[in-house]
């Protein structure tokens, strides 16, 4: 690609995101209450979204941090591929048009995905899901090898069963204190490795698991998931973790619940997710 043509293409991608940044200015504007701004000020409320509005203590980031500023919400499912299509299609429906990593996205905070049974062979993620995206998403949870997509990160497999390649297994841990003590509320465990987590900030970061009625119920917090390529993977293998602690004990499987602060879809995935929405309505479910 000739210089002409690169400069041409950063001004496109420039001029993208600053036009979906002023439809995220007005929409903030509304929803924190007031009259349109003026040209003047919804620029910089845009800058801001972009975080490119420099202030004497630095880069204002309070306000790209209100965009998706929503009332904690509780999605219930009784698959994690019913929970899949619920909260992407609330995500195109209504989430705030935002940025991440410098990509437009849809944007839905703090919301907390509640599901009855959940089964990694689901129905729904086989049928609309990508095999590729799935495999992926299964190697970084099985595989101890370094994630190249994700700059030689760490692997989940290396976070929950060779903790910061201690040889510390994160799951049997848990399985033996429950095991130990199944009135237990703390067998909780972190994906997060501080030494060595300095860019790549692992999206699932922790797992709580405990025995309410004697079955194993897994609660998970994530800081962001992406529900147009990634989430429906996540689900299937934290379902298959879940699965996996409750057949060392010897009970059932009990809920599945995730807490996620920033659920989103990328603007790349949203004719892809719409399909799925659709095509699971003509379906049946």
């Amino acid at each position: 690609m000739s210089r002409s043509s690169e400069a041409a293409k950063l001004r496109a991608n420039s001029d993208t995101n600053q036009s979906v940044a002023l439809r995220a200015a007005s929409h903030l504007q509304a929803r924190v209450g007031g009259s349109r701004p003026p040209p003047g000020r919804k620029k910089v409320l845009a800058l801001r979204v972009l975080g490119l509005c420099q202030t004497s203590a630095g880069y204002d980031a309070g306000v790209a941090m209100r965009l998706a500023f929503d009332e904690p919400s509780l999605l219930r499912s009784r698959t994690i591929g019913e929970s899949w299509l619920a909260v992407a299609g609330r995500i195109i429906a209504s989430g705030v048009p935002s940025l991440y990593d410098g990509l437009p996205i849809r944007e839905l905070s703090l919301v907390t995905l509640a599901v009855e049974r959940p089964d990694p062979d689901d129905e729904i993620i086989a049928k609309h899901a990508d095999p590729e995206r799935l495999a992926w998403m299964h190697d970084n949870f099985t595989d101890r090898a370094r994630v190249a997509s994700l700059g030689e990160a760490d692997s989940y497999a290396t976070r929950l069963f060779d903790y910061d390649h201690t040889g510390r297994d994160q799951v049997r841990w848990v399985i033996d204190r429950l095991s130990a003590d199944p009135s237990s509320r703390s067998a909780t465990i972190t994906t997060f490795q501080p030494r060595t987590d300095t860019t790549y900030i692992p999206c699932v970061s922790m797992l709580d698991f405990w025995l309410p009625d004697g079955a194993v119920e897994l609660v998970v917090y994530a800081h962001s998931i992406d529900f147009g390529a990634k989430g429906y993977g996540n689900l299937v293998e934290l379902a298959s973790l879940q699965h996996h602690v409750a057949g060392a004990l010897g009970v059932p499987v009990g809920r599945l619940l995730m807490i996620i602060k920033s659920a989103h879809v990328y603007e790349t995935e949203r004719s892809y997710i719409e399909a799925a929405l659709g095509g699971d309505a003509a379906g049946g479910r």
